[in-house]
This record gives C-alpha cells, structure tokens and sequence, in this order.
C-alpha cells in the first residue's frame, strides 16, 4: 500500500541521497571548471602587469613565498625578489609586450600545474624591437581562497628575429 500513498520512506531517503551525492559531484566540477578559469587569469594578470609596469598587478598573481626561474641559472624566491628582477627588466627593456597561448592547466584540489606558450616583441634601448618566445611551466595553490603562481619556470627561452646582442639584454638592477 506503500506505492498508493507515494514511494516509500526507504525510496525517499535513496533519492534524497542520489540527489546529494549528484550535488557533491555538479560542486566537485565547478570548483574545477572556476579553478581553471581564475588560473587562466592569472597568466593574463602576469602579462598586463608586466606590460604596462604595474607592480602590484605583476606580483598580485605571485604566493608570498613565489619562485621565478628564468633560464637556468636565475632564480628569484619571495615577492620582494621577484620585485626587484621585473623591476630591472623593465629598467633594461624601455617597452615589451607579451603573448600566452596553448594554457594547459590541471587541478588538483588546492594544486595544479599548467603550462603555456610566450611570444614576446621586446623593445631595446638601442631602438631595435626584437621577438622571442618560450614556454611557462607553473604550479599554482590556492592560499585563502585565491589562486596564485607558487613556481614559474621560464628556462624555454629562443630568440626569434633579429637576435639581441647581450649587452642589449643584460638586466639592469640599478639605474644607469
């Protein structure tokens, strides 16, 4: 008699947990899905700082305890030290514009990995606008609800056209 008056408790109860274990799983994706899509942003972020020589837009996007590795044997930890090498990039380069593309990025709960394509047309002192390009590799964490760059390799580094002397490229830590 159970089936004339409505399914029974037990089938109540089975429903009610299917539609919560389906709301777990529809909330599991989304949380994904706006990971992804806040990781995206960040290298967005990355570019406009950098590009328009907004300091706090450039290290918004980077964890407290941040690494930037570029080429081999340049490593910079912490905000203050990141500060101070874009800092001197933009003392070395008057003017450069960057491109990310092909931004893979995989979460893992509070963690992921991502990795993009860079083109970069770079003004020098000397007048000469040269390209280049490479590849980020990066790790992200989610620290107090906002995702944010742990750790960008930028080692993939070549030189398009026409190749820089060194001495146009040498970063400049102080003014001068």
């Amino acid at each position: 008699m159970a089936l004339a008056n409505g399914p029974s408790c037990a089938a109540r109860g089975y429903r009610r947990l299917w539609d919560s274990v389906r709301m777990n799983e529809v909330e599991r994706r989304l949380d994904r899905v706006e990971s992804e899509l806040a990781i995206h942003r960040l290298a967005a972020e990355y570019c406009h700082g950098a590009d328009k020589r907004d300091l706090d837009r450039f290290l918004a996007v980077w964890a407290p305890t941040g690494v930037w590795r570029i080429d081999d044997d340049a490593r910079f930890e912490g905000r203050e030290a990141i500060a101070r090498v874009v800092q001197a990039q933009w003392r070395t380069f008057p003017q450069y514009v960057h491109w990310t593309t092909n931004h893979t990025v995989s979460v893992d709960g509070d963690t992921a990995h991502g990795e993009c394509d860079v083109a970069v047309l770079v003004h020098l002192h000397g007048g000469r606008w040269v390209r280049t390009g490479g590849t980020y590799r990066d790790q992200y964490r989610r620290i107090d609800g906002r995702w944010l760059i742990t750790h960008r390799d930028a080692s993939t580094r070549f030189d398009v056209d026409p190749t820089p002397n060194e001495d146009e490229i040498r970063l400049r830590f102080e003014d001068g």
